[in-house]
């Protein structure tokens, strides 16, 4: 309930749990907590890695943004009525531009800001943060210096806009991914550094 109060009432938490052979994705509003069953891992981020290929090659495969919405938000029916989707993504999804997914013909970012965090304990780090005042007499982190390209804000953390922005910052996130804490170990706290736009 601690968490749920931290949302605003346009907002959605999505997090994703990609495994064999079914999939699980938590969505989390205001008022409801549900889990929803999914496809299977191995799907899931075949269909990401031929959108991202596709976006990244400069063409249009609105058949493939559509199947993805219905793989990945399509049984969420909350997201039908929350204009805000904060997306917690799991495995190959990282690297997926959800606001580049598409239903009905329209690119979800049309309709809806989308804001990616790396974990529900971060947002709620950040979100609490945004209530401090900001002291410019404390340095950054080294890591800023890598994502200049990226503004970085306690709220929207990754604000997704058109499409090629969206898998470069999906790539210079990966990147501190596997750079700041290893490959095989997701970070837990270093979204939380930096207090304002680099």
């Amino acid at each position: 309930s601690e968490f749920r109060h931290d949302l605003h009432p346009s907002e959605i938490f999505i997090e994703y749990v990609l495994a064999d052979p079914h999939s699980y994705v938590l969505a989390v509003t205001q008022d409801t907590v549900h889990r929803y069953t999914l496809a299977a891992k191995s799907q899931l981020e075949r269909d990401a890695s031929q959108y991202r290929s596709e976006i990244r090659q400069q063409k249009t495969d609105m058949p493939l943004a559509e199947r993805l919405f219905d793989e990945l938000l399509g049984k969420i029916p909350e997201v039908k009525r929350k204009q805000d989707l904060i997306v917690v993504p799991d495995g190959k999804l990282h690297l997926l531009p959800f606001a580049a997914l598409a239903q009905s013909g329209k690119y979800l970012l049309t309709s809806h800001l989308v804001t990616v965090a790396p974990s529900g304990t971060v947002f709620v780090m950040l979100r609490h943060r945004a209530d401090q005042p900001i002291r410019d007499d404390l340095p950054y982190v080294g890591v800023a210096a890598w994502i200049s390209k990226v503004s970085i804000r306690a709220r929207p953390l990754f604000s997704q806009s058109r499409l090629h922005d969206e898998v470069e910052a999906c790539e210079m996130r990966e990147q501190l991914l596997s750079v700041v804490v290893g490959a095989r170990q997701r970070p837990q706290a270093w979204y939380g550094i930096l207090s304002r736009a680099v």
